[in-house]
């Protein structure tokens, strides 16, 4: 089954999206991405995230619940 690419009212295809999880807004764009040989680019790790788990205690052997700090993935999940 081949997935159909999104076009915009002038029949061009998507090769770039937007979104603001503030206003709930997806934009889409018929221009991809360029960056400048002459521009240094770098993206910033997302802020990990607190994450409850059960973990068996090896003095008293019952299970308990810790809070760790595990790293974000890029999208979100």
């Amino acid at each position: 089954m081949a997935l159909a690419a999104a076009v915009d009212g002038h029949n061009r295809k998507c090769n770039g999206f937007s979104y603001s999880e503030n206003t709930k807004v997806c934009l889409l764009s018929p221009f991809g991405l360029n960056y400048d040989e002459d521009f240094d680019y770098y993206e910033r790790n997302p802020d990990s995230v607190v994450v409850e788990v059960k973990v068996k205690d090896p003095k008293t052997g019952k299970v308990v619940l810790i809070k760790k700090e595990e790293p974000s993935t890029l999208d979100g999940v």
